[in-house]
């Protein structure tokens, strides 16, 4: 029986993506919402010179028992007071763990 739990994690763990976002930028602190065509996930807020961790799942057709990712264009939102900013999120693939940083000129940067 444990096996089949075991199984079962490390199935949704494949299925999900691992990301560190740093915030190098400007503000003290942005609301961030990462968006996509299928879906949106809330992440909170980040501050200053620190770090989020927090994972998503991205739209994926099952295709025979084998899992691919559907093509999909990510955007991080961020609001800062009562101001929006839309970034380009870079494409992951399903099992990734990325550390990404988010520089002045609010773009997101791989250290």
């Amino acid at each position: 029986p444990s096996v089949m739990i075991i199984l079962q994690l490390q199935g949704d763990i494949e299925n999900k993506v691992f990301v560190k976002l740093t915030n190098h930028a400007r503000p003290d602190h942005m609301e961030l919402k990462l968006q996509s065509h299928f879906k949106s996930w809330d992440l909170g807020v980040l501050y200053q010179g620190s770090s989020i961790v927090f994972n998503y799942d991205p739209p994926y057709w099952n295709n025979d028992a084998r899992l691919s990712q559907k093509p999909d264009t990510l955007h991080l939102i961020l609001k800062q007071d009562a101001i929006f900013d839309t970034i380009y999120f870079p494409a992951l693939r399903m099992g990734d763990c990325k550390h990404l940083i988010i520089d002045n000129n609010l773009k997101i940067q791989s250290p």
